[in-house]
């Protein structure tokens, strides 16, 4: 188990919904094991001038294309070995699935590396899928297979965003797309702060967030107020959560939008435990027939 204590929002969650109690715990250890793997990644070997980069987000093109992205196959291998073994040793339920495509991987191939190009070079979900099922015969270790790859190309991510993100330009009026400007990946969730409320949304992979408009929905791009609405749920006392679910009737996607504004004065928060810590709304928001674009890093 973590050293670190389980921070109070979490906490609070766990006291509220019993049932969430495990799987939130085990989310705050994997983001405790993500971040302790980050810094030892240094993926700084891109050259690019800040002129070439204003070229690039001026021209609709994020800074970084999923072609130009190196993993090295060695140090991807042990990451995967290491976050395998800590869910392994976390989650027993899962420990004879990780097991079998731990052995799998060691003696017969494919190679781990191989796989996780599938995540870079395959957008959409659904052709993730179909390329994964290819290599991997055994359909029903598949699903342990992609939390796995997902969780281990996780902080490659974050040590992208850190090495580009300064050169992205301040005006956030050059880069209005839904999809990151550094990575181009689709967003996790989006979040609301300052005087003004403008909106942000957060990047699934590096981490990047970037001003996006709020009465958009930033799958399908409709701008229709009548396809937009949000869900929220109420305390005990009768009060609304400034937490909600931003849906789109017209492609039934929802995007978790998180009010920082309530948080002000308090300890700068982390959006990841944020998400975490309202788990709730993506369960009403699944039980309402939304689907979100991005998966969780706990959905397996």
């Amino acid at each position: 188990m973590s050293d670190a204590p389980i921070p109070e929002s979490l906490m609070f969650v766990i006291q509220a919904y019993p049932s969430l109690g495990e799987i939130i715990r085990f989310g705050y250890e994997l983001t405790c094991e993500m971040n302790r793997i980050k810094p030892h990644l240094d993926l700084t070997r891109m050259e690019l001038s800040p002129e070439r980069a204003t070229l690039k987000l001026k021209q609709g093109f994020p800074l970084l294309s999923k072609a130009e992205v190196m993993i090295p196959p060695d140090q991807f291998k042990e990451t995967f070995r290491g976050i395998a073994h800590f869910v392994a040793e976390r989650r027993v339920s899962l420990k004879p699935a990780i097991l079998k495509i731990t052995e799998r991987l060691e003696n017969e191939g494919p190679e781990v590396h191989s796989l996780a190009l599938i995540y870079l070079n395959q957008v959409r979900k659904q052709d993730q899928e179909i390329e994964l099922q290819r290599l991997w015969k055994n359909t029903d270790e598949i699903p342990v297979l992609d939390f796995l790859l997902r969780a281990s190309l996780k902080p490659y991510g974050h040590a992208y965003g850190n090495a580009l993100n300064s050169y992205l330009p301040s005006d956030g009026d050059l880069w209005l797309e839904s999809l990151c400007p550094l990575c181009g990946s689709t967003p996790l969730l989006s979040y609301i702060e300052g005087e003004e409320g403008r909106r942000h949304l957060l990047c699934s992979w590096c981490d990047t967030s970037w001003d996006y408009t709020r009465l958009k929905c930033p799958y399908c791009q409709t701008s229709d107020q009548k396809d937009l609405t949000y869900f929220f749920l109420e305390d005990d006392e009768g009060k609304k959560e400034m937490d909600r679910i931003s849906v789109c009737k017209r492609c039934k996607r929802y995007i978790k939008t998180l009010d920082l504004r309530k948080r002000e004065g308090e300890q700068a928060c982390d959006l990841h435990l944020d998400d975490l810590a309202t788990l709730h709304l993506d369960l009403l928001a699944e039980r309402e027939g939304y689907e979100r674009m991005t998966r969780h890093i706990l959905s397996f």
